[in-house]
């Protein structure tokens, strides 16, 4: 099924690269300006999808890999607070001895 959509093209350089490069975004520039993004030109854009579409798998996936981030993130504090807790009662028998 055909499909279009409103996007710009923008003119981007960062201030390490010494060259910029185009690149299409659906961020409007001309409304908020940026020091590495330049608004170039509006187009409309053509594009093919499929008539039953369900993005529901990748989100799905998305929020796996999510939830498996906070949870590595989450392991790693509760280590560190263990380990807090350990050299606190190791301090704890020193100071008893």
């Amino acid at each position: 099924m055909k499909h279009s959509a409103k996007t710009f093209v923008i003119y981007r350089q960062y201030s390490w690269e010494e060259k910029g490069q185009y690149i299409i975004d659906s961020h409007d520039y001309r409304k908020h300006p940026s020091d590495s993004h330049v608004f170039v030109s509006e187009i409309e854009v053509e594009f093919d999808a499929p008539e039953n579409y369900d993005p529901r798998p990748q989100m799905i996936d998305a929020l796996k890999h999510q939830r498996q981030e906070i949870q590595a993130d989450a392991h790693m504090k509760c280590m560190k607070i263990d380990e807090a807790i350990q050299q606190l009662l190791a301090l704890e028998n020193k100071v008893e001895a």
